[in-house]
């Protein structure tokens, strides 16, 4: 037994290779788990009810499954990577040799398994065919630790991979397993095709729990390595079980919390509720998962009422945590200190400590009590093989993408792509199944998704419900179709028959949808908030000469203007030309997605001073906002006046909420508590093409080609603008719902000049429903490589947003012959010189900085492992424009 060895890494590549003997490794791992069960009983509980068992037989079958996690290390092969270094402690067959490539270990578990001799006792309980399978795949949710599933089948081409020597040990060490464990594990029950096809749902959740054991067992800080044989017994109480409970208190992640009782919306916020957030403030909380939808008009509270249901649920008992998934890192950057502002109101540790709270993406103001030492931290460690990586390396790596981090962390705010990766074949999707376990899920402009999404968004929800979770969403301006569906696929997630279907019938606005077993679906009008109801006349202007005319007239007035463009060139080009008319230019600012985080930080924080709640009349007088989507994304600002390209009416919605957003007197300063705006009514002006009754094919494209391949959709273009030459004005929320069916309803009839068009998008849509359902994890087929085609590595991007390859460009330059991030900063260099990119084009047209210099610069920061690294003297960067192609003619970024 103790020729089995589990390989650590010295500090210096050239040291002398220190070992850890395997059986230590595997109790390590399974102690992490017992004490992850102690620690959160919640965990047991919950898959004793699945899986039909008592707790005890959970936690005896998943200790077992830890135990038996590294199986495929006691094999030749494995054990040859030591032969050289003289670690081996019994004569290896000629020929011996390990390959990842061909067989890696956790696959190798799957080969040592079959061929394993089995105990008298446990052979006879294992005699049935049908429990020997359903073990079998049990157990390979466990093999597969490393991120995927292994494949069900033999991977070994000779005897050189498993000995004899190799069954002996491996039979040994499953008795020795058996004897650690309490409470014998309920073979008896394995036989079940209930107990299979439950356990095959509870399976990612298994997965996910087997990979962060295995990573915080891994933690060679903790777990110091040792190679002096012990017996099993006394190693797994006086050294495995201590130090796993050291290595829990570590990652914070199983941490147990306090829910800080409720109390009134007053005493949270410290203000008077909204009719929407006092609805929220007394909505019944059920005992099973609840999906609730709150649409109202943008500025009306939503975030609070979200919260607010989310601590109203935990206080219940219905979560431990909360993730508040946004569109985009720019509106996660937003809320971010939004949430940091209450978050600890809601949960707290022992001792009245913080807990932590995560922004998905990474800023210097994270929270550093998430162990940014990370789970793996400790002496470093290199790879088996280049192919292949170890526990702790790679834990440090993935841990080291603060995006993921979210997921784990008890608080986080990030992207919604991040819970969206939990049902695509990403690597170690798994663990975000875990981390979105007893996690209130807040989805915050959910109408943005798109129709590839809301496949994805299916599964979500299917899966989060079958995990018991609770999902709030946020909307301005909801399709009632879009609704039916979310609520629908709620409704059969929860499993309730196709025959206790409720579909939502109500048209008011605003709104909130709630949906559990308990009261079915239920349709709620509340009022507005006096103060959010606009009525803003709307006026067409057709050229950019117009356009500019207004804007620079407004800012003579001492007014601050916003000029919201489709497309990242379009809003350059307009900067550009107003600044140069501009009196004082220093008072104008372009505002797009594509700058380094730092540098968007920096803009963010220009837009509040000048445009924010809190800005006075000396701060907004005669300032100029250039921007593109950016800017209608839940940042807080407020605009005088307000130019708009033709959209979609939905993001017209959108974007016009932050005219006039907040309660001004009539020279513009704040008015804290007053409900009526003083400022003479705004005009919404619309930069839109000549209007035609029969439009023909090229209405829109003539006018803006950027337009057009942003939307790609001129027939619901021309609807919205249809609405808005009828009604001549935009009322908010009276008019809201009217709105956007007047664009998306049945009954909108496209033009026969763009219905070609309109064909051609309707395609489109179907393929990206297709796509989305071949791209998602068949959730029913279990963790399994049946489950997707394929299985993607860490490297290669799985896209949340057909159409959208979007890549992390760090940029460096070049100091002394290094090359450093352009943003210096103790902790967070790299992430504050990304910038995302998602233009084909402009992704193109970068040149990386050499392979020899890439490599010296991810060794000094791992962080820029996966991305695109390039100096900044190299590529169309600048504070000011931010990255840009010369003469690029269309951009559909954002």
């Amino acid at each position: 037994m103790k020729y089995c060895l589990y390989i650590g890494k010295a500090q210096q590549p050239d040291a002398l290779v220190k070992v850890h003997l395997l059986p230590f490794h595997l109790m390590d791992v399974a102690a992490v788990g017992y004490q992850v069960l102690k620690t959160k009983p919640q965990l047991a509980c919950d898959l004793a009810d699945l899986l039909g068992l008592t707790i005890e037989e959970v936690e005896a079958l998943l200790v077992f499954g830890l135990l038996m996690h590294d199986l495929g290390k006691m094999t030749a092969s494995f054990q040859s990577l030591f032969e050289e270094a003289g670690y081996v402690l019994v004569e290896l067959p000629s020929g011996a040799s390990y390959d990842g490539r061909n067989g890696r270990h956790d696959q190798l578990g799957y080969d040592v398994w079959k061929d394993i001799e089995l105990p008298d006792d446990l052979a006879g309980q294992l005699e049935d065919r049908v429990v020997r399978k359903h073990l079998r795949y049990f157990l390979s949710l466990f093999w597969g630790h490393h991120g995927k599933p292994i494949n069900d089948g033999y991977t070994r081409p000779d005897s050189s991979k498993f000995t004899v020597h190799d069954r002996l040990a491996a039979s040994e060490w499953l008795a020795d397993s058996l004897e650690l464990l309490n409470v014998s594990p309920p073979w008896n029950k394995l036989s079940s095709k209930d107990f299979f096809t439950q356990l095959k749902r509870g399976s990612w959740l298994i997965a996910g729990f087997s990979t962060y054991c295995d990573w915080v067992g891994s933690d060679n800080s903790i777990f110091e390595y040792s190679d002096q044989p012990l017996a099993p017994g006394e190693y797994w109480v006086e050294t495995a079980i201590p130090r796993a409970k050291q290595a829990l208190a570590k990652t914070e992640v199983f941490e147990p919390l306090g829910i800080v009782p409720f109390g009134s919306f007053e005493q949270m916020y410290s203000f008077s509720p909204s009719p929407l957030q006092q609805f929220a403030a007394v909505l019944p909380i059920s005992a099973s998962p609840q999906l609730v939808i709150f649409e109202d008009i943008t500025g009306s509270g939503k975030t609070e009422a979200a919260l607010t249901v989310a601590h109203r649920l935990l206080e219940a008992g219905n979560g431990d945590g909360f993730y508040f998934g946004l569109p985009t890192m720019a509106t996660s950057n937003a809320m971010f200190g939004r949430v940091a502002d209450v978050y600890n109101r809601m949960l707290k540790k022992e001792g009245n400590l913080p807990v932590s709270l995560v922004l998905a993406h990474g800023a210097r103001d994270m929270n550093d009590l998430f162990q940014e030492a990370k789970l793996g931290e400790g002496r470093p460690e290199r790879p088996y093989q280049k192919s292949e990586e170890t526990a702790s390396m790679h834990c440090g790596s993935w841990l080291a993408d603060s995006r993921k981090k979210a997921l784990l962390a008890p608080v986080g705010v990030g992207t919604i792509d991040q819970v969206l990766l939990a049902v695509l074949p990403k690597k170690h999707q798994s663990l975000r199944v875990l981390g979105i376990y007893r996690k209130v899920l807040i989805l915050d402009e959910v109408h943005a998704a798109d129709t590839y999404m809301l496949e994805l968004l299916d599964s979500l929800l299917k899966l989060h419900a079958q995990q018991g979770g609770s999902v709030v969403m946020l909307t301005a301006t909801l399709s009632m179709a879009q609704r039916a569906r979310l609520t629908r696929t709620w409704q059969e997630a929860l499993g309730m028959p196709e025959s206790d279907w409720q579909n939502p019938s109500s048209s008011a606005f605003p709104l909130a949808t709630v949906v559990s077993i308990e009261k079915g679906l239920l349709e709620q009008p509340v009022e507005h908030r006096p103060q959010t109801r606009k009525d803003i006349p709307v006026a067409f202007v057709h050229t950019e000469d117009e356009c500019v005319d207004v804007v620079l007239a407004a800012a003579e007035k001492g007014q601050c203007v916003v000029w919201v463009r489709n497309s990242v060139d379009e809003a350059i080009a307009a900067y550009r030309r107003i600044k140069e008319y501009h009196p004082t230019p220093e008072k104008c600012l372009l505002f797009h997605s594509r700058y380094v985080l730092q540098h968007r930080k920096d803009k963010e924080a220009w837009v509040m001073r000048h445009f924010g709640k809190e800005s006075t009349p000396l701060d907004r007088a005669g300032y100029v906002l250039v921007a593109t989507q950016v800017f209608q994304e839940s940042l807080d600002a407020d605009a005088d006046l307000m130019i708009s390209d033709l959209c979609l009416i939905d993001d017209l919605i959108q974007r016009a909420g932050r005219l006039h957003r907040h309660v001004r007197d009539s020279q513009g300063a704040p008015m804290l508590g007053a409900s009526q705006d003083q400022r003479p009514q705004p005009t919404l002006y619309v930069h839109a093409p000549q209007w035609q009754t029969d439009p023909g094919k090229d209405w829109l494209i003539e006018h803006s080609r950027n337009t057009q391949h942003v939307y790609q959709t001129p027939g619901r273009i021309w609807l919205t603008m249809r609405y808005l030459r009828n009604a001549g004005r935009l009322e908010l929320p009276d008019h809201s719902r009217v709105m956007i069916e007047s664009v998306y309803g049945p009954e909108a009839e496209i033009p026969s000049g763009l219905a070609i068009a309109e064909q051609e998008y309707a395609g489109k849509e179907r393929a990206s429903k297709s796509q989305g359902r071949f791209s998602r994890l068949d959730l029913d087929k279990g963790y399994s490589a049946s489950s997707s085609q394929i299985w993607a590595d860490d490297n290669i991007e799985v896209g949340t947003r057909l159409g959208e390859e979007a890549r992390e460009v760090v940029l460096v330059q070049l100091e002394d012959g290094v090359y450093r991030p352009l943003i210096s900063d103790r902790n967070f260099a790299v992430e504050l010189s990304t910038a995302r990119v998602s233009s084909p084009k402009l992704l193109a047209s970068f040149a990386e900085i050499s392979d020899e210099h890439r490599q010296e610069f991810v060794k000094n920061f791992k962080r820029a492992k996966f991305s695109l690294i390039c100096c900044v003297a190299d590529v169309e960067y600048s504070i000011e424009t931010g990255l840009e192609i010369a003469a690029a003619k269309v951009d559909v970024t954002h």
